[in-house]
């Protein structure tokens, strides 16, 4: 029997940590990592999963209340952020990470076709909108750009509790 890789010994940590439900106490350094925010518990664990087997670390959350809490102990990652959430929308948790001056790239995803939120979320500052179901590429591109814009931003945060904005990719 051949040894395992590392790839495949990632996606085994993953597949593991999705079935048990706990999340890793530390990982590894350059870990790429993205916060699905979604009341949809389906959603969260196929998109964890899909996220695993391309060795991104995910940690979901089934509403914007919760990420909010958490927010302070987060490390730097992407936010996956459905905007049609129960208590407080999309919306409403983008503007409150804008508030508290998060640098943290918002990539929003919708099921329905709702034009007005989806130009608004883009206004606040999403790098991106989706559509659900998405294609697993289309996910990808996106986060990529957001792992790009994090890997660029090393400097202070922005005054006054005004995050700095995503912007577009030169590319």
């Amino acid at each position: 029997m051949q040894p395992l890789t590392a790839r495949t010994k990632v996606r085994l940590q993953h597949f593991r940590r999705i079935t048990t439900g706990t999340d890793p106490v530390e990982a590894p350094v350059g870990t790429k990592r993205v916060y699905i925010v979604d009341d949809d518990a389906t959603i969260v664990r196929s998109t964890s999963f899909l996220l695993g087997l391309n060795a991104i670390e995910a940690r979901g959350f089934a509403s914007g209340e919760e990420l909010l809490e958490a927010l302070h102990e987060l490390a730097p990652g992407c936010i996956l952020l459905d905007l049609m959430l129960p208590q407080r929308s999309g919306l409403e948790v983008q503007d409150e990470l804008a508030r508290r001056g998060s640098r943290m790239p918002v990539i929003a995803m919708t099921g329905g076709a709702d034009r007005e939120a989806a130009a608004q979320a883009l206004t606040l500052g999403a790098l991106t909108l989706i559509e659900k179901p998405f294609a697993e590429e289309t996910l990808l591109a996106a986060l990529r750009r957001g792992f790009d814009l994090l890997d660029e931003d090393e400097g202070p945060p922005p005054p006054s509790g005004k995050a700095k904005r995503a912007r577009p990719s030169k590319r």
